[in-house]
């Protein structure tokens, strides 16, 4: 297991809920941090098997160059979007930090962080598995039938299966 991260980029964006702060903008510091299994990828010295440090940061860009009102909405937008590029993310933890922001006082910076453990137990099994709680979720897969769907919810609750035991209701 590895961490990665990228910290303190830096964005000129225009986030904020009252208008002048939409109109003038602010700076913004990101910082991401996640866990994968990097084994395969260092194995083999192949890009396409990492989670690649230019495309985290074309994310955050992405998202920052989209106004929003809410620092929230940026933070939340950022890690669904890393969550849904990479499908091998154990945990992330996202950051922003607003600088500077209007409140009629000296305030260095405001923070928001997100993180998301996305390491689960099957709950048939078990076994640890990896779920995103959506459509990458075993449970949701397209080729169960809306009443089997419905068994595996009361039977299991909430709970994700391991592909293992999934193959058992497919």
């Amino acid at each position: 297991m590895a961490k990665l991260s990228l910290e303190g980029m830096e964005f000129y964006a225009h986030h904020g809920y009252y208008e002048e702060e939409t109109i003038l903008g602010g700076y913004y510091i990101v910082d991401v941090y996640l866990e994968t299994d990097i084994v395969k990828a260092a194995a083999k010295d192949d890009l396409n098997m990492a989670i690649n440090y230019e495309t985290i940061y074309l994310i955050c860009k992405t998202v920052m160059s989209r106004p929003n009102k809410l620092i929230e909405t940026v933070v939340e937008r950022i890690a669904l979007g890393i969550k849904h590029q990479y499908k091998n993310i154990k945990d992330i933890t996202v950051r922003v930090r607003k600088k500077n922001p209007p409140l009629g006082g000296v305030v260095d910076q405001a923070v928001i962080e997100v993180k998301a453990d996305f390491r689960k137990k099957c709950g048939r099994c078990d076994k640890p598995l990896l779920c995103y709680e959506d459509r990458t979720c075993w449970c949701l897969e397209p080729y169960l039938d809306k009443g089997r769907l419905e068994n595996l919810k009361v039977q299991y609750g909430n709970k994700c299966l391991c592909k293992d035991c999934m193959s058992y209701y497919v």
